[in-house]
């Protein structure tokens, strides 16, 4: 709005208006256009008219493109429901833009019928967090109905239409994809099951393009000219996470056509029921290394009892700790490796037919294919009986059956005396006749004690003490009355167990022939054994020692080495070992039919005579492993194939401590030296100072004396024209006689010193002294010529700041110029 001449005046003089000048009327009115004009051009500044930028085609390039279309899709109508609006190919460009695949809603792919009748959006102010106001049209998202099958079609072929207009996919390809969907929804489903919806055909539509992201990269061609989608569609078809929302669903009579023939018991008394049948378990358990009773066991304990009773009955001699009831469980075949005694007891509880156990048995009847390998065995009748098998150690399984299989099995888990003693107690209580822990039927382990003679009087002493007497008399002497063995180790009170009487004991005392009774007593049972090693294991841990850890989680290693661990990676080291793996490898060349094919030999190998060995040897020893095979070639004759294997001999064991013997210490500080300097501080120990002196006195006077018989020989013979300034007063002939006089292996030092190192060629080879070591020039020969100028001023330059004298200077200057000659 322009102020008026008044309006003006009074801003000036509001008091009389008049008395204003013409001067600052100008002024005013000069001062307040500059002030709107600055405000607009502020206002201006701060809308953005300009939108999201949209990537679209080009009016004339998408008609080319529908025509080309067109032209190729003769068998197609692409007018009417078929034609894509404008929008669609916006929406599939973005996508184009990102060069990644993303979900193409389908309610999105509207006709070009709705976009030309839709009204043109209006405009929007949008005032931001900084103040910034922003003018931009109002965003609306077009979208179709799908509320048939035939909606649902059209939808399906715009998309693939416009993806096919962009390359983005061939229409072909993904209308094959819409194709499938669609018969999807005409697919008879199986009873009491609804046929598949609408709704799940998006959702399976889109966990495709989900899994199209997770699958492909990008969306252009590959070198072979194949667009990536074009590949990734037909996979769709057979992937279970895309599949899985196709399934049919349960229908409402699915409940009510249900098996209601039995009346099911209370929920609170069903068992687990799994795809394989049903289980109820009872008694003891062990899940990890937690020792317990199967919560089944305290909710019904009258039922178990009964169970109990009937196994008993059955075979009144088996003791067992836990019971299974299998109703149509079937079992593969498998070891039960956790068990602690041998057998398994098999009761049948139900009428049936089949469902005999295959034990595997060499020289049985019964062949069943195991890992690809058939193995003999026996069939053992359930239904007729109970049946106990060695279910610990032989692989076992069952046969079909017809009718309803229910069985009692009865077994005794590992470990199940670390149970706590109230959950042996209640065990004990509802008659679960529990394995002793002082049975010897474990194979047992034999060891014949050897006492020193010195130490027999003792002993007899102590046996004279304790003979007739319980445990529980070793008593301490005075007023202390504690057993001996429970206050040096409370923990062995858990391995106070009564004996069953079941087996005879040798008596105490002396035998007829002078010897003791208990001397042939030598085996004792891995049980005992294992108690014992776990009493000290729980008194150590009891001290404050820090047991191991029980799994990954609770080891605190570092996230790098858990890694490793949980990979099965094994660190590879940086320094050999100080004693080799092997003490030899030896490499076997022949035919694949003489070489050996076991990872490990179970017993020495003679080599066969059309086997070749390096180096040669005539047998490979037992335990000896086979590290490498590869083809070698074929046989002349064509009759099969020659490999090489690599085997790695054993040390024995005398061998591998004579070889670790001579091994120092990898800690010593003589390790780090080399092997000329540790022969040099062991010579000059080995002497006295005057002799030392006197040595090297001998040895500079020989050296001294050669040098000047060299010198009046002439010119050295080994020093290059442009090295004689730098090797003026030294002989390269000398150093070479004291090389060898030395023994050093590097007898080309005085040859290569003397003709000088090239800065642009390779590093001369030290004869296999020192290690070989790759170095990479980080500066090409073009290069280094290139820079030479500016270091000579560099050079030059440094030298003039610091270096005052000036024939220091001139040499400096003239070592350039020859520097600059020889790099041109």
């Amino acid at each position: 709005v322009t102020p008026s001449e008044l309006a003006l005046r009074e801003l000036l003089d509001s008091s009389s208006p008049d008395a204003v000048s013409l001067q600052a009327l100008a002024s005013i009115r000069r001062l307040t256009f500059e002030a709107q004009t600055l405000c607009i051009a502020q206002i201006k500044a701060s809308i953005e008219t300009d939108g999201e930028p949209k990537v679209e085609l080009a009016p004339a390039e998408r008609a080319q493109r529908i025509a080309a279309q067109k032209r190729r899709l003769a068998g197609f109508d692409l007018t009417g429901p078929l034609e894509n609006a404008y929008s669609n190919y916006v929406y599939v460009s973005a996508m184009v833009e990102h060069d990644h695949p993303q979900w193409l809603e389908l309610h999105r792919f509207i006709p070009r019928s709705q976009e030309i009748s839709r009204e043109k959006p209006g405009k929007e102010v949008i005032l931001d967090e900084s103040a910034k106001l922003s003018i931009r049209d109002r965003r609306t998202k077009d979208r179709c109905q799908i509320q048939n099958e035939l909606q649902l079609a059209e939808a399906m072929t715009r998309r693939a239409l416009a993806c096919d207009l962009l390359q983005v996919c061939t229409f072909s390809v993904m209308e094959r994809w819409h194709r499938y969907l669609l018969n999807k929804l005409s697919t008879p489903p199986p009873p009491n099951y609804r046929p598949t919806s609408m709704e799940q055909v998006l959702r399976a539509d889109r966990q495709a393009w989900i899994r199209l992201a997770e699958e492909v990269p990008s969306l252009k061609r590959d070198p072979a000219g194949q667009l990536p989608l074009d590949l990734a569609f037909p996979r769709l078809q057979i992937d279970p996470h895309v599949t899985y929302f196709l399934q049919p669903l349960q229908g409402k009579s699915f409940l009510k056509n249900a098996n209601t023939e039995e009346d099911p018991p209370p929920a609170e008394l069903r068992a687990n029921v799994d795809r394989a049948g049903e289980k109820f378990l009872c008694g003891s358990f062990r899940h990890g290394g937690i020792h317990g009773v199967f919560s089944a066991t305290r909710e019904f304990p009258l039922s178990v009892a009964a169970l109990i009773a009937f196994a008993r009955i059955s075979m009144p001699d088996f003791q067992f700790s836990s019971i299974a009831v299998h109703r149509d469980v079937p079992t593969s075949c498998h070891k039960d490796t956790n068990n602690f005694t041998d057998h398994n007891l098999v009761c049948p509880l139900s009428d049936f037919a089949g469902g005999e156990i295959w034990v595997h048995e060499p020289g049985g009847s019964a062949m069943r294919p195991v890992n690809g390998s058939q193995l003999p065995g026996t069939l053992r009748d359930v239904r007729a009986g109970p049946v106990i098998f060695p279910a610990r150690n032989c692989l076992h399984s069952t046969e079909p059956w017809t009718g309803s299989r229910v069985v009692l099995i009865a077994y005794a888990g590992e470990d199940h005396h670390a149970m706590s003693v109230s959950d042996r107690t209640f065990l004990t209580q509802l008659g679960f006749p529990l394995p002793q822990d002082s049975s010897t039927d474990c194979p047992p382990v034999a060891w014949q004690p050897d006492v020193p003679d010195d130490l027999k009087p003792f002993l007899n002493r102590v046996k004279a003490r304790i003979a007739g007497r319980p445990l529980s008399g070793a008593m301490l002497p005075g007023p202390c009355a504690l057993p001996r063995l429970p206050m040096v180790c409370r923990i062995f009170e858990v391995m106070q167990v009564s004996c069953d009487g079941s087996h005879e004991h040798l008596p105490w005392g002396r035998l007829p022939d002078g010897g003791w009774a208990t001397k042939f007593e030598v085996a004792y049972p891995p049980l005992m054994c294992r108690c014992l090693a776990h009493s000290f294991v729980s008194q150590l841990q009891a001290l404050d020692a820090k047991p191991l850890p029980p799994n990954l989680h609770a080891a605190e290693l570092q996230p790098a080495r858990a890694a490793q661990i949980a990979a099965s990676h094994q660190p590879s080291k940086r320094l050999p070992p100080l004693v080799a793996e092997y003490a030899s490898v030896v490499t076997v060349t022949g035919p694949t039919s003489l070489v050996p094919s076991a990872p490990k030999l179970e017993a020495a190998w003679v080599v066969s005579s059309g086997c070749v060995t390096q180096p040669p040897v005539q047998l490979l020893p037992e335990g000896s492993k086979r590290l490498a095979s590869f083809p070698a070639g074929g046989d002349p004759e064509g009759l099969e194939s020659i490999i090489t294997a690599s085997f790695g001999v054993p040390w024995s064991p005398a061998d591998f401590v004579a070889q670790a013997i001579k091994c120092k210490h990898p800690k010593l500080l003589a390790s780090a030296l080399p092997a000329p300097l540790k022969e040099c501080i062991g010579h000059c120990v080995s002497m006295s100072p005057v002799e030392i002196a006197k040595e090297r006195t001998a040895n500079l006077r020989q050296w001294m004396l050669r040098a000047k018989e060299l010198t009046t020989a002439g010119e050295e013979p080994l020093v290059s024209p442009h090295c004689k300034d730098i090797l003026a007063n030294k002989s390269m002939k000398l150093l070479g006689e004291m090389i060898r006089e030395s023994g050093y292996g590097d007898s080309k030092l005085p040859r290569d010193i003397g003709k000088g190192f090239d800065l642009l060629g390779p590093i001369p080879d030290s004869s296999g002294v020192l290690p070989k070591k790759a170095t990479y020039a980080s500066l090409s020969v073009p290069e280094v010529r290139e820079v030479a100028s500016d270091n000579q001023r560099c050079v030059c330059v440094a030298s003039r700041a610091g270096l005052s004298q000036v024939h220091v200077c001139r040499r400096i200057g003239g070592c350039c110029r020859n520097l600059q000659v020889d790099f041109g």
